[in-house]
């Protein structure tokens, strides 16, 4: 089964069960880092997000999928496919291999398939915008705004 969404360009059943398994993963992965590290969302000075989702997604929309956190929109960036950028500026610039270096000294990897949780609370974040309503104020008012949730 299927929805053209515009001619010739189909989305499936499968297409959307990908997008939720990703928006939830990522979702999980920022919740669970900041977890670890004892932060909330009221410690987020800003919120970048690169690449397709930070691109081609607006950020009221990241928000209300559950795929960005429901914070200021003002502290989500979008500076687009960064990856090139960064790789340019860094073989161009010592002084920034040298920050990269350091980095990459100080972060500790994160095996997101041992954690003992992850997947509980990957399957709560597959909802939209996630099971735990109260993550999502903004999208609450909304939905109650538009009749569509009832507390």
């Amino acid at each position: 089964m299927a929805v053209e969404y515009a001619e010739g360009l189909y989305f499936y059943q499968s297409d959307i069960e990908e997008f939720l398994k990703t928006k939830a993963a990522a979702a999980t992965m920022v919740e669970y880092m900041m977890q670890t590290m004892g932060m909330t969302m009221d410690d987020i000075d800003r919120f970048y997000v690169c690449g397709a989702f930070g691109t081609h997604i607006s950020k009221e929309a990241g928000v209300t999928i559950g795929l960005y956190p429901d914070i200021d929109r003002e502290k989500i960036i979008s500076p687009g496919n960064t990856s090139l950028t960064g790789a340019r500026k860094m073989l161009l610039c010592r002084e920034k291999k040298k920050k990269t270096e350091e980095i990459l000294e100080n972060m500790e990897y994160i095996q997101f398939g041992a954690v003992e949780d992850f997947l509980h609370l990957m399957t709560a974040a597959m909802a939209v915008p996630h099971t735990d309503y109260q993550r999502y104020p903004s999208v609450i008012k909304e939905l109650e705004k538009r009749g569509r949730y009832h507390t």
